[in-house]
């Protein structure tokens, strides 16, 4: 074991060099005030032995190790199924495993920092936002304005689920679209709640910490690729509207379309972990503000109380490493689960028939059931609706029609039965994985969007006078 240990690189590497800022003495302060044009400030380092001490570092290692190797099993497990039509049923247990890990150590950073953390109140903030928007678009018409439409797959579902209880149980099941639009929207929100917390504090870092009134001695600039990680989500927000994505489709094949915007996303989780020392850097900045503060400041108690928030940053390194770790490590999962049962190779069923005038379908209503039909409402105010046709419901309501119920006196079996039997339809899988990965990048714009809001009102800039 040892020596297959020496093989594995440790992950010390990710972080090292890394500069903490650590509060000056009070000779250091006298000079600064004395002196602020030549004022330099001496820095710490991150080392190897400084991370095995840390916490959560061994976390990272282990969230790193279960990621790479869980990406490249389902990558291998999902070419394999493209060539041979292997299956997929393990790969996506394992992708539901990593996703497991990583909301679980989001978590584990929001308990360690107390609820009464004010970053957490933001986070909160950005959660309710995008929880309440979510649940407005998605029961509204929604597939108009994005490649989604949760109208047909949620039918899909509950026909699909009536289908196989009426066959064994004997009674149907019939689902609430406004009731899933609120239950959807809020695990996502759950889901991501404690990123918005770290996304508000990394961008307003960036942009407060960017001047500083003091040199810093060893400091490196950041890298320029590091501000792309901020405009990449406005991006892959932009491929799932439905003006981009129809062109996209009449242009190259609608299989190749979605296949290309998941590698757009894998491409930008993968420049997160690259850029992740930028972003810990980022992170550990907020340390010269608070220089800054025990610079200026005269108060003894507050002096005190910025020093010891200056030493707990500079500790809180690998914490930050392993909250980014999981948000990207996340993000990636949901891709190969969605490669793994989504089947994003097939054509995402298209109604029909369409119509948005209520006088002609009194012209269909002797050509077809009213059942047959899916109704969304267009307008809050003028009763107008659109009606669209789907050969796919059509079929399932002639199946159900047909199904007759199942007599078996041996529960036992009825419940195997049950458990093998198909619930979720793949578009179904589709819609939620696809609107997931959507939704979070939407959160992450608005995030950014509203902290550069903030930081205009409240943000002032250094200077030691």
């Amino acid at each position: 074991m040892t020596k297959i240990k020496n093989y594995i690189p440790s992950g010390s590497k990710l972080l090292k060099d890394l500069v903490i800022y650590l509060p000056p003495d009070s000779e250091k302060i006298s000079s600064a005030l004395a002196n602020p044009s030549r004022f330099t400030l001496n820095c710490g380092y991150i080392d190897e032995k400084f991370s095995k001490s840390s916490p959560f570092f061994i976390d990272s290692e282990y969230l790193l190790l279960l990621g790479v190797f869980g990406s490249i099993c389902v990558t291998a497990a999902i070419v394999m199924h493209y060539v041979a039509n292997f299956t997929l049923n393990t790969s996506g247990y394992l992708t539901l495993i990593m996703i497991f890990f990583c909301i679980r150590g989001q978590y584990l950073q929001f308990k360690q920092s107390g609820f009464r953390n004010p970053d957490n109140w933001m986070g909160l903030f950005y959660s309710m936002t995008l929880l309440c928007f979510s649940s407005m678009l998605l029961y509204l018409d929604h597939h108009k304005i994005l490649d989604f439409n949760f109208h047909f797959s949620l039918v899909l579902l509950g026909l699909q689920i009536t289908s196989i209880t009426l066959k064994f149980l004997g009674f149907a099941i019939s689902i609430n679209h406004l009731l899933f639009c609120i239950i959807f929207s809020l695990l996502i929100s759950l889901a991501i709640f404690p990123y918005f917390k770290y996304i508000f504090r990394s961008t307003l870092n960036y942009y407060s910490t960017k001047e500083c009134p003091f040199d810093i001695q060893g400091i490196k600039e950041l890298s320029p690729l590091y501000k792309y990680t901020l405009i990449f989500p406005f991006c892959i927000v932009l491929l799932w509207t439905t003006p981009i994505s129809n062109t996209a489709k009449s242009i190259i094949n609608e299989s190749y379309w979605e296949h290309f915007r998941i590698f757009i996303v894998m491409c930008y989780c993968v420049l997160r972990i690259y850029q992740l020392r930028n972003e810990v850097q980022i992170l550990l900045d907020q340390g010269k503000n608070l220089i800054y503060e025990i610079i200026r400041t005269k108060d003894p108690e507050n002096r005190k109380e910025c020093e010891l928030q200056c030493k707990a940053i500079g500790a809180y390194a690998w914490p930050m490493a392993h909250q980014s770790l999981c948000y990207t490590m996340l993000i990636f999962s949901l891709c190969l689960l969605l490669l793994c049962k989504g089947e994003i190779f097939k054509s995402y069923p298209k109604p029909i028939i369409t119509i948005e005038s209520t006088d002609k379908l009194k012209e269909l209503q002797g050509q077809f059931d009213d059942s047959e039909f899916i109704y969304d409402h267009t307008a809050l105010v003028t009763p107008s609706r659109t009606v669209s046709y789907y050969q796919e419901i059509k079929d399932l309501e002639d199946k159900i029609k047909e199904t007759r119920l199942v007599k078996e006196n041996d529960p036992i079996k009825i419940v195997e039965k049950l458990v093998e039997a198909k619930y979720i339809p793949t578009y179904f899988y589709r819609d939620c994985l696809e609107y997931t990965i959507w939704a979070y990048h939407l959160g992450t714009v608005l995030t950014i969007f509203l902290t550069l809001l903030y930081r205009r009102r409240y943000y002032k800039k250094l200077k030691l006078q």
